[in-house]
């Protein structure tokens, strides 16, 4: 995902990376729909907006796996916290 995010943030400057002032603002406007985890974007303060997964270790034919057994999606930072008192 984080490289994801890089490579959008480089072309979104067409390749010209010697400036941070010019490559950080459009890297937090990354939009990554198809992480691994699914989409990922970012929040007004530049923090990561996503799914949360809740998962179990379970074995499966003789190996052990994580399985998802609930996903919050498209949460923020903050979760359900009021951001100015976190702040």
């Amino acid at each position: 995902m984080i490289a994801q995010g890089i490579l959008e943030s480089v072309k979104a400057v067409n390749g010209d990376v010697q400036d941070a002032s010019k490559v950080m603002p459009p890297s937090r406007r990354v939009k990554v729909p198809n992480a691994p985890a699914g989409p990922v974007e970012p929040d007004e303060t530049a923090n990561a907006v996503h799914n949360i997964s809740i998962k179990k270790v379970e074995r499966l034919g003789g190996d052990l796996q994580n399985t998802a057994i609930y996903t919050y999606p498209h949460v923020p930072h903050f979760w359900k916290f009021n951001k100015e008192e976190c702040l």
